[in-house]
């Protein structure tokens, strides 16, 4: 028994000198382990290099972020390591707190091989609450391994929200007076502005008929356009009112919407419908919501066709023919011609006091028309020569004489073809002072809103006309060479080979306009010398600072050769 133990122990003893020895052995040659072998995994990681500096991207291009905008921020990067990028997370955070921003952040992107680039586009949003400022961004990429692209700092200006308002201003009616004739259509031209402070976009225009009445026609509409910050624009709309329409009053509604649904002003437009031959009427103003734009507003020369001034007692003495020719069967019209009729029609019974059946108005007068009118007011003329004052208005085109040799110029009747025989069937300018000097009136006013400079109609309403290429310009002498005499002095929209120019957008010839104005302002207690001189001063500044005309627009007066300065004195009312 003793012996085993003594053995068992000498078993362990020598087991124990074996285990000692291996592991000796094992600590002095590492390198060469058996059965415990570590393998090292090799790794190729990407670099990310910056390429070019951070890009801005705004929707307006005014290098800002503006309230209610989207942009972006575009940064492109290159990989010029060992290996593809795997994983890789484009970053962006706001360094200051600006109220109404917000990114899109922790964005992936697609594998990034080696040499390639990739731009990330990191979206940036603004609200209306967004105020003036600085943004401040940090933008980076993470890789997996942590060879993160450094964060590349940008500064980006902020801009509080800057509301449109895009509101109704006006309307014109072109080929109509005061009051609207059934069954006949109409061309109506509404004009609306931007006059806020910021683009207005997707900016909507329609008109809303009573039942019953079509529209025909929309011209130059506005459907989701965009009005930069005191853009204006001009939509012409073609409508007729049947004969079943029983109201005496046309009732037009102009909606006006935009993106926000907040910043549209609609207008409302009443218009006259003649009910008989006895009944007449007037215009009713557009209302407009008060508001105080931003920007100048666009002159449309309607602030002399409301709120007319009224006598308080009228002339009896007073005879008035008003020729209006606008709409030309050959060739272009004269856009204003018939508005500048019907308001000065207004003027003259309101504000100078005339009977409404002393005030002939003749619209679209052919050569016979224009010619059996005249003489019908030369009647009138030697009928009322002791006490009467008489006034001739023409609103239309003009034209020199196709004769060089011959010092005249020609009203001309809506008939009359290019081309056609022009003393034969126009109204000569020299014929017709004549023929009015016959009459020996006590006091005429003869009121010519055409230029006879032989130039081409520019659409525009200026009163030009293109007589073959014999014609010449008239001189400042050659209205002189009417040689007419009496108590009559001549009143024309310009001088020498000027044209007679219409407000833009407007409803009025510039010289009609002033003239009007003067008129409303003075309330008609005004001699015809200081009307003149005022009207002939607002004409020559408009065109040229509104118009931006290098030459002046500058009515000529031409008295009678025995009249000289006598009528200046002459009291318009």
């Amino acid at each position: 028994m003793k012996q085993n133990i003594t053995l068992l122990r000498m078993a362990v003893a020598v087991f124990t000198l074996l285990v000692a020895g291996v592991s000796a052995q094992a600590q002095n040659e590492t390198k060469t382990q058996v059965g415990s072998i570590s393998i090292v995994k090799e790794v190729k990681p990407p670099i990310l290099e910056l390429q070019g500096q951070v890009v801005f991207d705004d929707a307006n291009g005014n290098r800002a972020i503006d309230a209610s905008e989207k942009c972006s921020l575009k940064l492109t990067v290159k990989n010029t390591g060992l290996g593809a990028g795997y994983g890789l997370k484009a970053r962006i955070r706001t360094k200051n707190n600006v109220p109404g921003i917000s990114v899109k952040d922790n964005m992936s992107i697609p594998v990034l091989k080696v040499g390639e680039t990739y731009t990330v586009e990191f979206p940036v949003t603004a609200n209306k609450n967004t105020t003036d400022g600085m943004a401040e961004f940090l933008l980076g990429i993470d890789e997996p391994n942590g060879l993160n692209l450094p964060e590349v700092p940008v500064t980006v200006a902020t801009r509080a929200f800057m509301a449109p308002m895009v509101e109704f201003l006006g309307h014109v009616v072109r080929n109509g007076g005061s009051t609207l004739q059934k069954n006949k259509v109409y061309n109506m031209d509404v004009t609306v502005q931007n006059t806020g402070r910021g683009v207005a976009e997707n900016v909507n225009v329609a008109m809303v008929l009573p039942n019953g009445v079509l529209q025909t026609a929309e011209e130059n509409g506005l459907k989701n356009a965009t009005l930069a910050v005191g853009q204006s624009h001009t939509v012409r709309y073609s409508f007729i009112v049947p004969q079943t329409y029983t109201s005496s009053q046309l009732p037009i509604r102009v909606n006006v919407t935009e993106k926000h649904g907040r910043y549209g002003k609609n207008g409302n437009i009443t218009l006259n419908v003649e009910q008989s031959k006895s009944q007449g009427g007037n215009n009713i103003d557009p209302v407009i919501d008060n508001y105080s734009p931003a920007v100048t507003i666009v002159d449309l020369g309607t602030d002399v066709d409301s709120d007319i001034p009224v006598a308080k007692q009228k002339d009896k003495d007073l005879y008035v023919l008003i020729i209006a020719n606008g709409n030309y069967r050959y060739g272009d019209g004269v856009s204003t011609a018939i508005h500048d009729g019907e308001i000065v029609k207004e003027y003259c019974i309101k504000t100078l006091g005339a009977h409404s059946d002393h005030v002939v108005f003749v619209q679209d007068a052919d050569n016979v028309t224009m010619s059996d009118r005249i003489e019908s007011f030369v009647s009138v003329i030697e009928d009322h020569r002791e006490n009467g004052r008489f006034l001739f208005f023409y609103f239309g085109h003009g034209a020199p004489s196709p004769d060089r040799s011959v010092s005249d110029a020609y009203l001309l009747p809506v008939n009359l073809a290019q081309g056609s025989n022009m003393q034969r069937n126009a109204i000569s300018r020299n014929k017709l002072m004549h023929r009015l000097q016959e009459a020996r009136p006590k006091q005429m006013v003869v009121f010519l809103e055409a230029c006879f400079n032989g130039g081409t109609n520019n659409g525009g309403g200026e009163h030009v006309y293109t007589q073959a290429n014999t014609s010449a310009p008239m001189l400042e002498d050659d209205v002189d060479a009417t040689s007419f005499s009496g108590n009559i002095v001549m009143l024309t929209a310009s001088s020498g080979d000027q044209s007679a120019h219409a407000m833009p957008q407007g409803a009025h010839n510039v010289f009609t306009y002033q003239m009007l104005k003067v008129l409303k302002d003075s309330k008609g207690d005004i001699t015809w010398g200081s009307l003149f001189s005022q009207a002939r001063l607002g004409t020559r500044d408009y065109s040229r600072m509104k118009m931006n005309h290098a030459k002046a627009q500058n009515p000529s007066c031409v008295p009678s050769r025995s009249l000289g300065n006598a009528w200046e004195n002459w009291k318009v009312r």
